[in-house]
């Protein structure tokens, strides 16, 4: 509304104040005052939408035109006042509220509505000017003054207690902040005229809780704020911040896929709102090369990075003044995870001089520089320099942040593993065992709500530090408990989820945890589908809202089963989510000639842990854990190289000093001489161990030259002395075996050329889950899968033994079919994973695409697919490229692997790199031969190795890469 008044002080100031940055527009001879208001209105509608926001002179014409008449307007100057502050004029902003301010009260509206919301504005000003503490004061001014007006229970009362979170939170003060939130939110969710502003608080909201530990409650968080897009202008900042903190949540839940897409669909929209070198772009270009980083595409990552910090140069960050750290943060992580330790120590020296300013909204940010100046500190071991530095950390953590929160959870065990090494290890303990403890409630609490899968990841290097400080203290039994969670994952769930259905000894019960997985699997699939629904390849008119029915639906759902669970099984939740095995109870569960190995990589060393019928033992080995994973990437460069068409099989090098570092370390002097008389290793690993078959590395140092087959076949590779097969975890329940007694070979395609590349990025068209079923035709044929299969199924000599294959080979004819009847499944086919994060929403294996694609069948059996399927097998091969990983999930052995265990298998033999034809034809067809006479699966898998290995008629079949590609996991 404009007011007139008897002063033009107001419009003066914001004149006098004010640089002309371009030639204002001639005001008009004479307007009426219907026309000003109409134009007016106008201006504020234009600044609302964002697309097209007034410039300075524009606004500075209005202003002028109105104080010619003696008038004012509340809404223009506030508009006036956020384009100076977005323009980097902060102070001239407060200026300018502060003249608002004093004319409100002199006019008798002291006590009003656009008083409360002239303090909030200026409170958002002091924000971006960096006094947070000041923004903080206003906005109490604020809420006492709507309190007085509209009563405590207002939804403008609300709005500020949500603003006051906000402000709590930008000053790192996580707990109070949270607090805040709960109380204001559900209030101002009814309120239709707080929509946009509900909608950058429920954004903030999802962000504390992220920081908190809370993952799955701030997905939903998250969901709530994009939900809202559709209702909100396109330029309106909550649009971006929505989709900044869903991508953000994404990555820390593991779903890298998802989060991609997200975080970029954010990054086209900043720039074409705002630019490159605009701070919206550059946050999410930033949570961008995150997610990059976390899947192992560093060289993106870090060109994104620095292009980011270049970009702010000159930038005002406005309520985001620790971006430039937290860019820093991430270039410290890649330099890192390049083996760049000293260039990592200049990123995070540079991250925490560019906060010096900031005061109290650098904090959080300020402690995680901290932490990992820490962590590097130690590496260099300077002990003295890593324990004060993450001293500083706790000191904000343990005032501001939850105990369970992932960042506090990481520096304060981090502090513990610190006093260990300088020898104070009763203290460390003490740390180490309180710290633990609040892991394992929130785990145990985030199991009773499903939403655990966030914090597994989260607390993953705690516990191994954990471990690390228990074996420095002479308590191996604290270690083995605490490797066995940092072990956990995904897998290891579903793993102990059929240990439950047989656990209950109920059918009905037994059918209600498998319903109930299911039921889980539908709503992580609709999840995901909701997610690539809203990319930027566009939207089909309802489609999003149809998946929110579904959700709603398969929510209720699972309310339901869940209470007849209760009913059913009272137990049920206390054997989903149980406590990690004794050891003694390990040793008794050992066959003879097996032991159980946990490879571990600490921050400074390899810890590795072995249980044998005769006891625990353990050993460490001085090799850090970047060290660690740098040689990790070695050998699968190599593996990728040595599989390339254009390398001569046969004299194609591979890299054995890497297999020896890490093989060394982990199978050391002392641990070869605790599995003396050991035959089969049962490894239970985490992390980027997982991503190797453990049989590829060296127990002694290598002789000869690296491209030479005879030195690669005589090198004492560890499949020579074991018989190597994983454990996603050690359960304490065994699944009923299987009654069935047949054979199932599923595979052969009809697909395309022989000749033809396996290129993923055109399987799918726009924003379809279904895929293009041309694209899928276009994949190379198998012509050895036919004859793999039918050599299989004369290997077992089974009597109920089929095959699909072929034209036969859809997933129809998969789904349809009764499975049940068959104790092994083989597919020999490609299997594809969601590398292309554009296309491929999740692993998927091949099959006959259809004339007519489906949501039904679309020529992939994906993860969720194959999930769904009722099996009773003793065991799946899975003799495709990829089979065994997965970035989705966040985890080795994940994806398909995953996915039919969670169907019913009892173990899988899958491939963790592309395989060459004839190598997967003869590994899995020797394999089952192996094992249909006798042979243990382990064994029968490193014979089938070491036969391949011998022969010289196979092309490379000395290299790893040829011989090395399956792994056996056994539940």
């Amino acid at each position: 509304m404009t007011r007139t008044i008897a002063t033009i002080g107001l419009t003066a100031l914001l004149l006098a104040a004010t640089p002309v940055l371009a030639a204002a527009p001639a005001a008009p001879a004479a307007s009426t005052k219907a026309d000003r208001d109409k134009r007016i209105a106008d201006l504020v509608a234009r600044y609302q939408a964002g697309s097209d926001r007034p410039p300075l002179p524009e606004l500075e014409a209005m202003l002028a035109e109105l104080a010619r008449y003696g008038e004012f307007d509340a809404g223009l100057s506030q508009v006036y006042a956020y384009t100076l502050a977005r323009a980097g004029q902060a102070d001239k902003a407060i200026a300018i509220m502060d003249e608002l301010i004093a004319v409100l009260a002199a006019n008798g509206h002291a006590e009003s509505r656009d008083m409360g919301d002239t303090l909030l504005a200026r409170a958002v000003f002091q924000d971006v000017k960096g006094d947070a503490a000041a923004a903080l004061e206003t906005r109490y001014k604020a809420q006492a003054l709507f309190i007085r007006v509209e009563g405590p229970q207002s939804g403008r009362a609300a709005t500020i207690k949500a603003q006051i979170a906000g402000s709590l939170f930008g000053r790192g003060q996580l707990r109070d902040a949270l607090i805040a939130y709960g109380e204001a939110l559900p209030i101002m969710e009814n309120d239709p005229d707080l929509l946009r502003v509900y909608a950058v608080q429920m954004s903030n909201y999802a962000n504390a809780l992220r920081l908190a530990g809370d993952l799955d409650g701030a997905l939903v968080a998250s969901r709530k704020a994009v939900a809202l897009r559709d209702k909100l202008p396109a330029g309106h900042p909550a649009v971006l911040f929505a989709i900044h903190n869903l991508g953000t949540t994404l990555m820390d839940l593991g779903r890298y896929g998802e989060a991609e897409i997200v975080l970029r669909d954010g990054v086209d929209l900043a720039r074409k709102l705002g630019g490159k070198q605009n701070v919206d772009t550059v946050g999410l270009s930033y949570r961008l090369a995150q997610v990059l980083a976390r899947q192992g595409r560093t060289v993106e990552a870090e060109a994104l990075l620095d292009n980011a910090l270049a970009a702010l140069e000159g930038v005002n960050t406005g309520v985001n003044p620790d971006l430039p750290g937290l860019i820093r943060l991430e270039l410290a992580e890649v330099a890192l995870a390049n083996g760049e330790r000293a260039e990592a120590a200049v990123h995070l020296d540079a991250g925490l001089t560019s906060l010096e300013s900031v005061g109290a909204n650098g904090d959080t940010t300020r402690a995680r520089l901290r932490t990992r100046l820490a962590e590097t500190r130690l590496l260099d071991g300077d002990y003295a320099g890593a324990r004060d530095q993450v001293e500083q950390a706790l000191t904000y953590y343990e005032r501001d942040m939850p105990p369970a929160a992932p960042d506090r959870i990481r520096a304060a065990m981090l502090h513990a593993l610190i006093l260990a090494r300088q020898g104070e290890t009763a203290k460390a303990l003490d740390e180490g065992q309180a710290v633990s403890a609040v892991m394992v409630a929130s785990l145990d609490q985030g199991a009773a709500r499903g939403r655990q899968a966030g914090l597994l990841q989260a607390y993953q290097v705690a516990f191994i530090r954990y471990a690390d400080i228990a074996v420095t203290a002479n308590r191996p039994d604290l270690a083995f408990a605490a490797a066995q969670r940092a072990a956990h994952s995904e897998i290891a769930a579903t793993s102990q989820a059929l240990a439950v259905r047989a656990a209950s000894g109920n059918p009905q019960a037994a059918e209600l945890s498998r319903r109930l997985q299911d039921a889980q699997v539908t709503r992580l699939r609709l999840d995901r589908e909701r997610t690539f629904a809203r990319s930027r390849a566009g939207t089909q008119a309802g489609q999003i809202e149809q998946i929110d029915r579904s959700i709603t639906a398969v929510d209720s759902e699972l309310a339901g089963i869940a209470a007849d669970l209760d009913r059913v099984f009272p137990d049920f939740d206390q054997v989903s989510n149980p406590a990690p095995l004794a050891v003694k109870t390990v040793q008794a569960s050992l066959a003879r000639g097996h032991a159980v190995v946990m490879p571990l990589l600490s921050d400074d060393r390899v810890l590795t842990l072995v249980v044998t019928r005769k006891g625990l033992s353990w050993d460490a080995a001085p090799l850090d854990r970047f060290a660690a994973q740098n040689t990790i990437d070695t050998l699968r460069r190599d593996i990728d190289l040595g599989m390339l068409p254009t390398v001569d099989a046969d004299n194609a090098a591979f890299d054995r000093q890497a297999a020896w570092r890490l093989g060394g370390a982990i199978f050391t002097p002392k641990i070869q001489a605790a599995l003396k008389g050991t035959k089969e290793l049962d490894v239970l690993g985490s992390g980027a161990l997982m991503s190797l078959p453990l049989g590829l590395l060296l127990t002694q140092a290598p002789q000869g030259d690296d491209s030479d087959p005879q030195a690669l076949r005589d090198s004492a590779w560890l499949i020579r002395a074991y018989a190597v097969s994983v454990k996603p975890a050690l359960v304490s329940g065994k699944t009923a075996k299987a009654e069935a007694n047949g054979f199932l070979g599923v595979g052969a395609p009809v697909l395309g050329a022989e000749d033809a590349g396996v290129d993923a990025s055109g399987l799918f068209r726009g924003g379809n889950s279904i895929a293009d079923a041309e694209a899928v035709r276009r994949l190379p044929s198998l012509p050895l899968a036919q004859g793999e299969l039918e050599r299989m199924r004369q290997a077992l000599g089974l009597s109920n033994s089929s095959l699909i294959t072929g034209a036969d080979a859809t997933e129809t004819r998969i789904k349809q079919a009764d499975l049940s009847g068959y104790s092994v499944i083989a597919f020999a086919t490609h299997g594809l994973v969601s590398g292309n994060l554009e296309t491929l929403r999740e692993p998927a294996l091949v099959l006959t695409p259809p004339d007519q694609p489906s949501e039904a069948d679309d020529g992939l059996l994906t993860a969720s697919d194959v999930a769904g399927l009722r099996l009773r097998a003793r065991w799946v091969i899975l003799s495709a490229c990829n089979s065994g990983t997965g970035r989705d999930a966040g985890g080795s052995y994940s994806g398909l692997a995953k996915a039919f265990m969670q169907a019913g298998a009892d173990s899988l033999l899958v491939s963790m790199w592309p395989v060459r034809d004839d190598a997967a034809d003869r590994l899995s067809v020797e394999t089952v031969r192996g094992h249909a006479k006798g042979l243990s699966q382990a064994e029968a898998l490193r014979q089938a190795v070491l036969g391949l290995m011998a022969d010289e008629s196979v092309p490379g079949g000395a290299n790893p890469a040829i011989w090395a590609p399956f792994s056996l996991v056994v539940r």
